[in-house]
């Protein structure tokens, strides 16, 4: 009689809940659990991917950035280059053959390295993988 009056004094909708509550069976219990389990790891697994994409921007942005500024140093260096040979050519600056050779070979040798390095590191190989190993841990 007395968990009768104490379920009384509570309002229709919370005597309801725990009515069903007190109906519920182990087994109903267990779902919750494993539904609960899949929802944290929803959310961990959210997160992370979250986090995932805004690495994976920034990075982007950092690229963009970074092609623009050797793009427009290789550029600058190629005008310099042009307007050497062509003071050379007329003349205007001389030297010998095996310093313009030298000098030239470096210069376009150092061209194609710092292109090969840029893009080396700008689009690198990542193993994506890693996330994917990640997520399945979860």
């Amino acid at each position: 009689m007395a968990n009768e009056d104490m379920l009384n004094s509570f309002s229709t909708g919370a005597r309801a809940l725990i009515k069903s509550v007190s109906n519920t069976e182990a087994s109903d219990i267990d779902s919750l659990i494993r539904v609960q389990g899949a929802v944290d790891k929803s959310n961990v697994t959210r997160q992370l991917l979250a986090s995932w994409s805004i690495q994976q921007q920034e990075e982007r942005r950092l690229r963009k950035i970074y092609s623009i500024s050797f793009i427009a140093i290789l550029a600058v260096q190629i005008v310099i280059l042009n307007l050497l040979f062509f003071l050379i050519g007329i003349k205007t600056l001389i030297f010998t053959e095996v310093q313009i050779n030298v000098f030239f070979v470096s210069v376009f040798a150092e061209i194609v390295s710092l292109v090969l390095i840029v893009t080396k590191y700008l689009f690198p190989r990542k193993n994506q993988e890693k996330v994917l190993e990640i997520l399945k841990d979860l």
